[in-house]
């Protein structure tokens, strides 16, 4: 889909036939089910062109402005595609969908002018199975009308509201500068014909909506929930950023960022510079929903004010909360202002908080030495300390700050985060010290990010530009590998994560998974060795993969990350792979930043200890690690021998093991061509030293 549609046909068929905006297709998709399963949107603006309904509940026509994008069952709507694609050409894991900008809007009347804006930009309503929604900028709804049109009140969710069955899933978007009575971003509120008796005594309606990655930012409302007003389903979000919401400084009552009745899971982002009469930040109404509770893990709530009240500039509880679970970890909430004043946690009824506390940095609480009851139950290991955030309105962390590598990693994966591939809002690694940061975001003050290069002697060959390249026919299951792909899931060489699992890669034979084209996994160490240079101590070791240009990346296609231990160390880079010769570079610095170390460059990037010349051997203008070390001991001798000659006599085809040294799927003479030089030139590893 693109907004002028295609340059030959407009049936949608390819980027050349593109259809004609968004809003005809989802109409299509929604009268023919089955007919569309998936939508490819191109970057522009789009508006919606179809009505809920025809009559609101008083039997009277309907207008323009009930008009809204509406989400069609199992169908999935991907935006962020680049305008100028030709044929079938994009990816969706390759998108940039923040700058190639998809935009929803609902400013359908005179330009900027709210008065005759859809009342909702988009309404998720009934069962919609596996319905998605990805990569889109929502803007410039208006819910200010106490009215229904085709059961939605057109009050709530100028963004995009709910029913209470519909649970989509919503992933890569931008809410923002949109505006309702209650809830400007997301809102959800009982239903005309829903009875609130019903609603009460059961509530958290559905199936829980999930949302990953998301910006809410910038809207506003008369009363309730700013950014989001929830009156009843379970929401479970990650990786977010709520900010700069807004409710009436006249009107507003409660809830800058999010008001909620209904059960809250946010995991991994910030609600900060957000506005309200009361409650700045979070607001969470107890005792409605018996049920209903909230967690909170590694949130920074920082920067919320209220204006003319002193009730809550963090967070707002109303009720006394007996019974519901209320969790925060691994966070931070500090510097939230009422009526000027420091406020933080507060509970308007003067109950007691009920909010169990751990790992987290909570201003004023005195921490667990000294902790102060009225802020709720210390769970342990909360400190009252300055988190140094970087800047006013800037919430990383400066190094040096008590939040860094103080977090507790078990708490995080409890509330279902992935410490090994998750990112933090900033987009870089979740944890980079070994131990998870408090707070949104993870500091990079002591981390080192180290781009790698090198190439494997089997598998390089000629790019047939001039260069070199390596096969990947293990991955794709080209060549001797008849279709079948055999790289393993599992590293080969039993490196674990913090968790003490054996790091693996589910995707790793998916060329459009999140590292892409891989060649193998190999083991990258960091070494440092004593002055003589005679000794070596292990720093870090790291399962990672190679790419076919010689890149070295981690599971997620990103340059890997290291952690520098102390200030002033030199440090040493080996990298080792399952059937060649183990390399280490020369010495580094290992500081916090950026560098990189390319072993192909030259026979010099190889440490020499000992005047040797064949550590590396030069193939297609690029400098090798050496094949035939198929038992991982730094020598090619005869247990290597004895390791590659059965399956050789055997002709072994389709396995992934050591004899195949061109890792081509086949242990054959070109094997064997690669395997004698070295076993009989006795070629070792200046490693075999240490």
């Amino acid at each position: 889909v693109t907004v002028t549609g295609g340059v030959s046909t407009t049936d949608g068929s390819s980027w050349d036939n593109a259809y004609t905006g968004l809003a005809g297709i989802l109409k299509t998709a929604g009268d023919y089910p089955g007919c569309i399963t998936e939508i490819w949107v191109a970057e522009g603006t789009y508006y919606p062109e179809y009505k809920i309904a025809d009559l609101d509940r008083n039997g009277n026509e309907t207008s323009d402005r009930d008009k809204s994008f509406v989400l069609v069952p199992n169908v999935k709507v991907y935006g962020g595609f680049a305008s100028g694609l030709t044929g079938t050409e994009g990816d969706i894991d390759q998108r940039d969908w923040k700058t190639n900008a998809s935009i929803l809007s609902g400013d359908l009347g005179v330009a900027e002018d709210p008065s005759d804006n859809a009342y909702h930009v988009v309404v998720a309503s009934g069962d919609l199975g596996t319905a998605v929604l990805d990569g889109f900028t929502i803007t410039e709804g208006n819910a200010d009308k106490e009215s229904s049109v085709g059961g939605f009140y057109a009050l709530q969710g100028g963004g995009i509201t709910f029913d209470k069955v519909a649970a989509p899933v919503l992933s890569n978007l931008i809410i923002t500068k949109n505006n309702a009575l209650l809830g400007g971003g997301i809102g959800f509120f009982l239903q005309e014909g829903d009875e609130t008796d019903d609603f009460i005594n059961g509530g958290n309606y559905g199936s829980p909506i999930v949302i990953r990655n998301v910006e809410i930012s910038e809207n506003t409302s008369l009363y309730l929930g700013a950014g989001m007003f929830n009156m009843g389903r379970t929401f479970d979000i990650y990786n977010f950023d709520i900010r700069d919401n807004e409710l009436d400084p006249g009107e507003g009552d409660t809830g800058g960022g999010i008001l909620s009745v209904g059960t809250l899971n946010l995991t991994n982002g910030k609600i900060t510079g957000n506005k309200a009469p009361r409650g700045g930040g979070f607001t969470f109404v107890q005792d409605v929903i018996p049920d209903a509770g909230f967690t909170m893990t590694n949130v920074t709530i920082s920067g919320n004010e209220t204006f003319g009240s002193e009730l809550g500039g963090g967070i707002l509880l109303i009720g006394t909360g007996n019974g519901q679970n209320q969790t925060i970890n691994n966070s931070i909430i500090w510097g939230n202002t009422a009526d000027g004043q420091i406020s933080n946690v507060v509970n308007m009824d003067g109950s007691d908080i009920n909010i169990v506390f751990s790992y987290s940095i909570i201003q004023e609480s005195g921490g667990s030495s000294n902790w102060d009851d009225y802020f709720g139950v210390d769970g342990g290991n909360n400190l009252d300390a300055d988190p140094m955030f970087t800047a006013t309105g800037d919430y990383t962390l400066q190094t040096g700050s008590p939040a860094v590598d103080s977090g507790n990693n078990s708490l995080y994966s409890d509330a279902g985060g992935s410490l090994a591939s998750d990112k933090d809002i900033a987009g870089n690694p979740r944890v980079a010290g070994g131990t998870i940061d408090r707070g949104a975001y993870e500091s990079l003050s002591n981390v080192l990010t180290l781009g790698i290069r090198l190439f494997l002697q089997g598998p390089t060959k000629s790019d047939g530009k001039g260069g070199a390249v390596m096969n990947n026919y293990i991955q794709t299951g080209g060549y001797a590998f008849t279709g079948t792909p055999k790289l393993p899931v599992q590293n080969p060489y039993g490196i674990k994560n913090s968790s003490s699992e054996v790091v693996e890669y589910a995707d790793i034979n998916n060329v459009s998974g999140a590292a892409g084209t891989v060649v193998d996994w190999v083991r990258v160490e960091i070494w440092q060795l004593n002055t003589e240079l005679t000794k070596k101590t292990l720093l870090e070791t790291k399962a990672l993969l190679l790419k076919p240009d010689g890149s070295v990346v981690d599971l997620d296609g990103s340059i890997p990350s290291f952690t520098p231990q102390a200030a002033g160390v030199n440090v040493n880079v080996v990298v080792k792979h399952r059937n060649h010769l183990a390399i280490i570079g020369n010495q580094i610095p290992f500081v916090s930043g950026s560098m990189g170390y390319d072993f192909s460059t030259s026979l010099s990037q190889a440490f020499n200890k000992d005047g040797r010349t064949n550590q590396m051997i030069l193939k297609n203008t690029v400098w090798c690690l050496r094949a035939g070390d198929l038992t991982m001991d730094n020598i090619v001798d005869s247990a290597d021998r004895n390791k590659f000659n059965p399956p050789f006599n055997l002709t072994t085809k389709g396995q992934y093991i050591p004899a195949d040294l061109n890792m081509d799927g086949i242990v054959d003479s070109a094997d064997r061509n690669l395997f004698n030089p070295a076993f009989n030139g006795t070629y070792y590893s200046t490693i075999i030293f240490y």
